[in-house]
């Protein structure tokens, strides 16, 4: 009778063991679904923001960036060359985005921060042996890329049939910068940089000056993929900018003249990259 009731008692542990593991992993599949939910937020070049990134933000891109930058200052490093973004326009600049524009009015905080870094970078370097050149870059893409832009989660919508959420109409554009452009056109802005006063600052645009709209993308993908793509429509976010479009006239002035891939050709290196994978 004891070895019945021990024999007993251990089912009875295993089962409860079963049972804890069995909610264990429904918590951590319940947890997977809502950060695949909150991803599925993000805007094409910016997470969709709400209060509880502002911190993050604050952290990255003001406190890291002026410890990185007084670092480099105090260390007198030649050569400051850091990621601005087009963000730092809004709604209100004129197209193109000329790096001239006086009216800089973003829309997100991100943006905000981004500008910030832009007025606190010359005050940092005046008087010192170190220069710095602030790279406005238009929405880069490419192989190795970050898995919570646009084209990203459509290659994955094409190739594993994970629904796209369109945020508004889909006619929102953006100046798609491949990769390969932005690495060729940094190294010549950084040999050029050498050449300049200590103390000097400027900022630079990075992009080819050719919008092209969601909508455009997804034809594209689905052009280079063969494959249909599952659309989930959403509501449109405040932050978003309707249109960005960079002039290159004071990158060419300072490295010659620029040529960028075009979305589709960067759109099919992409594929073969992920074919390749």
């Amino acid at each position: 009778k004891r070895a019945q009731e021990r024999e007993a008692a251990a089912k009875e542990k295993i089962a409860t063991e079963q049972k804890r593991t069995q909610e264990r992993e429904a918590a951590a599949a319940k947890r997977t679904a809502e950060q695949q939910a909150e991803r599925q937020r993000k805007l094409p070049s910016q997470q969709y923001e709400t209060r509880l990134d502002y911190k993050k933000y604050v952290d990255s891109n003001l406190n890291a960036f002026v410890n990185i930058t007084t670092s480099s200052v105090n260390s007198s490093v030649e050569n400051i060359l850091y990621a601005s973004s087009s963000s730092v326009y809004g709604n209100l600049a004129k197209i193109p985005y000329v790096e001239s524009e006086k009216n800089l009015n973003p829309s997100s905080f991100y943006g905000g921060t981004k500008l910030a870094n832009e007025i606190l970078a010359p005050l940092q370097v005046r008087d010192t042996a170190t220069k710095a050149r602030a790279l406005r870059f238009f929405t880069v893409y490419g192989p190795w890329g970050r898995p919570d832009m646009a084209y990203f989660k459509l290659f994955l919508a094409a190739y594993k049939k994970v629904p796209f959420a369109l945020f508004g109409d889909g006619n929102i554009a953006r100046d798609f910068t491949y990769i390969g452009d932005v690495v060729n056109n940094l190294i010549k802005l950084e040999n050029q940089l050498r050449k300049t006063k200590s103390g000097f600052f400027d900022v630079v645009n990075i992009g080819g000056g050719k919008p092209r709209s969601i909508l455009d993308m997804i034809q594209y993908i689905k052009n280079i993929s063969g494959k249909d793509i599952q659309i989930k429509a959403s509501n449109s976010i405040p932050e978003d900018m309707q249109v960005t479009c960079s002039s290159s006239e004071y990158l060419e002035s300072l490295i010659g003249k620029c040529t960028f891939v075009s979305l589709q050709e960067g759109l099919i290196e992409v594929n073969n990259w992920i074919k390749d994978a």
